[in-house]
């Protein structure tokens, strides 16, 4: 009888066992995939960092994906957004450093979401820095479309209007949290959103498979 039932915890241990390391699988094949958590998200290290890599690897484009980063300034200090190849351009200009060093360093301030300390009076404006609001009515409407898009499932744009720019900042800045990126259309103005696809590694502008990058 006792061995009848040491044996049954026995499969029930491995059972349990067994069911972790499937979970774990899976998270590990699906890690673009959101998990809500506590009114956040959680992502496995390297999907955030392979995200990182990709929006920030193709500087140089006419628009470029917006990254958000935490800034101290003469002028404002708190969280901004900027569009990559602005950023690129920054650390080139700044820093005294070539175009290989400055993508390593913008890859490594945003992945370890480290401060940008800018010194020169007018570099925020000049470079086209971009505050975001702290306004409790823009973070409640920018949450609100962020929060749609990721219901969703299947937004191409940011839709928010061209005279919202404080609530478009918010929702981009709210966005890059959680791996999607916008990138502002050449012809019609409007931000495009793209999610990362880490079975590819590419970033599409939905979060199909079957979308075209």
């Amino acid at each position: 009888m006792d061995g009848s039932r040491l044996d049954m915890k026995k499969k029930i241990a491995l059972l349990f066992f067994c069911s972790v390391c499937v979970s774990v699988y899976i998270l590990r094949q699906n890690a673009n995939y959101t998990v809500e958590q506590d009114g956040g998200y959680v992502f496995m290290p390297e999907e955030r960092e392979a995200f990182i890599k990709r929006i920030t690897s193709d500087t140089g484009m006419r628009h470029d994906f917006w990254v958000s980063i935490d800034v101290e300034s003469p002028e404002y200090n708190g969280k901004a957004v900027i569009e990559s190849s602005d950023l690129y351009s920054y650390f080139i200009n700044t820093q005294n450093v070539d175009r290989t060093e400055s993508k390593e360093i913008m890859y490594r301030i945003l992945k370890e979401k480290s401060m940008l300390r800018i010194e020169k009076v007018g570099d925020f404006a000049k470079f086209r820095f971009k505050i975001v609001s702290s306004d409790a009515a823009v973070i409640a409407y920018a949450q609100k479309r962020v929060n749609y898009i990721v219901k969703t499932n299947y937004i191409k744009t940011l839709g928010i209007d061209g005279n919202k720019a404080r609530e478009a900042y918010a929702a981009i800045s709210m966005l890059y949290d959680i791996n999607i990126a916008a990138k502002r259309d050449c012809e019609s103005g409007y931000f495009i959103i793209y999610k990362y696809d880490r079975a590819d590694d590419v970033m599409r502008t939905c979060a199909y498979r079957e979308c075209n990058p």
